[in-house]
C-alpha cells in the first residue's frame, strides 16, 4: 500500500468512526488516530473494485 492508498483508507475509516461504526482494535486514541491505528495493524483493507470497460 502506498502512502496516498494509506491516506485515503484511514479518513474513510475515520469517517466511519465518527458516524459511529465499532472500533476494530483497542485503546484510548481519538478517532481519527484508532483509524490510523487499524490500517497499521491490517484491521483495516481497501476494497478493490472493477471497472467494466
Amino acid at each position: 500500500m502506498n502512502t496516498f492508498e494509506f491516506v485515503v483508507i484511514s479518513g474513510a475509516r475515520a469517517h466511519q468512526l465518527l458516524r459511529g461504526c465499532t472500533p476494530k482494535t483497542t485503546g484510548p486514541e481519538k478517532k481519527i488516530k484508532l483509524a490510523v491505528k487499524e490500517v497499521k495493524e491490517g484491521k483495516v483493507e481497501r476494497i478493490r473494485e472493477s471497472v467494466n470497460r
